[in-house]
């Protein structure tokens, strides 16, 4: 053993005993330097380099917040263990916004302290800033907005801490990939992806998916049965439509997310767990906790990082990329060549409201590409939801008919103007139409030469 570093741990906290108390507990397992001001503390963050630092969030001379900032811009930083009583736990949740690695409310069990130190070691030693970078850019999430480079600034923050993020959003707008990316992205990643949908189970299922339960546990129960909480360990567990979790199962939870620690349903051994929260809604949990039907401090433990994921409507610039990216794959999938979308076809998604986001933007190329047999993607081909014009402002739907209208029109005289090499007579007879209506029309849509005799 006497060939082995031991980890160097910081411990920050205006209280005299405490550096003392992370001697006599945890000194055999760790060298323990601390300090009882952020001043003291600074010189020995500068001298020993700690690979841990344990800051109590409120001191007399400066708070821990400020130091945290401190450290965050020094060159060596070293991860962050916040301190906090239970009544500042929102502020806890405020440090680790800035970057603090997880909050403990005192007291404490220093049991549950090195546990603690030994999860934000293993997931911190091994990965770098270079390989941080590396899988970001391996993304597969497809956009082209300045809105989601935003979120992906945010999301990729996140997963280098072991901080809880709630993705917040409509339904359809891509939670579940984000949360994958948080996973792909994080420590964890070479751990299990574990995911569970809240509201698909009804409330006496949901206790027995997450916690598991023993054979016998309940009329039914006919074997072991590991739960989602369990099964995630070293990993990312997935809690897709949160606000639909009934009240028991919030304050099991809660209890498993502060303890670290479950029991299966009919069980009595205690097993540790260590792993890391996503959860996704599309329902107001501010509203919720207000009357009574959400848990605030359940919240706040989730909510650590909440990310807001805009819908399809404000940002239109992904359509034509994710348009593309579909095309691709169900081409593949369906085995398909149509080439590319219309511009009219185009114009026609970027007008609609999106009332089902991504999700119904990807069901309805899908179900055109699969439908249709031609080399190109029309307005008619495109199967939209009338809900979806009804929300839009105005007489936007009336204008962008009539833009469409005009489009197919200018195409359809370009065409024949092409086939009869400018003849307008014969181009004419060809729509249908007089000559002094086809002169008419060449000039209300400023069509020149080269417009039908070489782009064609």
């Amino acid at each position: 053993m006497s060939g082995i570093r031991k980890p160097v741990i910081l411990v920050v906290d205006d209280e005299p005993n405490m550096g003392w108390l992370f001697q006599e507990s945890l000194g055999e397992k760790y060298h323990i330097f601390s300090a009882t001001s952020w001043s003291a503390g600074a010189v020995l963050f500068n001298k020993e380099k700690p690979d841990l630092v344990i800051l109590d969030l409120v001191m007399d001379e400066i708070s821990g917040l400020d130091a945290l900032k401190m450290i965050r811009k020094n060159s060596h930083k070293a991860p962050v263990l916040i301190m906090t009583a239970y009544a500042s736990i929102q502020n806890a949740v405020e440090a680790m916004k800035c970057g603090a690695y997880d909050y403990v409310v005192k007291p404490f069990s220093f049991e549950q302290m090195d546990q603690n130190i030994e999860e934000i070691l293993a997931s911190t030693k091994n990965i770098s800033g270079m390989e941080q970078l590396e899988k970001e850019k391996q993304s597969e999430i497809i956009y082209g907005s300045t809105q989601m480079q935003h979120v992906l600034d945010t999301v990729h923050k996140a997963a280098r801490s072991n901080a809880n993020v709630m993705l917040l959003g409509e339904s359809g707008t891509g939670k579940e990939l984000l949360a994958r990316e948080i996973h792909r992205c994080s420590n964890r990643a070479g751990g299990p992806f574990v995911a569970i949908n809240c509201a698909a189970l009804p409330d006496n299922l949901l206790e027995s998916e997450l916690f598991g339960y023993e054979k016998g546990a309940f009329t039914g129960a006919a074997s072991q049965k590991v739960g989602k909480l369990e099964l995630a360990q070293g990993g990312t567990l997935f809690l897709d439509e949160l606000g639909e979790m009934p009240p028991l199962s919030q304050g099991k939870l809660l209890r498993a997310i502060e303890q670290r620690q479950i029991e299966r349903l009919g069980g009595t051994k205690t097993l540790d767990i260590n792993i890391r929260i996503v959860s996704a809604t599309n329902q107001m949990l501010e509203k919720m906790i207000a009357e009574g039907q959400f848990r605030s401090d359940l919240y706040y433990r989730l909510a650590v990082i909440p990310v807001n994921i805009p819908p399809l409507r404000e940002r239109r610039e992904d359509i034509h990329i994710l348009v593309k990216n579909f095309l691709a794959q169900f081409n593949i999938l369906h085995q398909k060549e149509i080439l590319e979308i219309s511009n009219e076809a185009l114009k026609v998604l970027s007008s609609y409201h999106w009332p089902g986001n991504v999700r119904e933007l990807r069901n309805i190329i899908e179900r055109a590409v699969v439908l249709h047999d031609g080399p190109y993607l029309e307005p008619e081909h495109l199967s939209l939801n009338s809900e979806g014009y009804t929300k839009l402002q105005g007489n936007t739907w009336t204008k962008i008919k009539s833009e469409l209208i005009s489009d197919i029109e200018r195409r359809e005289i370009c065409a024949a103007l092409h086939l009869y090499e400018g003849n307008r007579t014969k181009a004419a007879r060809h729509l249908s139409m007089s000559t002094r209506s086809l002169q008419l029309k060449i000039k209300k849509f400023e069509i020149t030469p080269n417009d039908y005799l070489y782009s064609l």
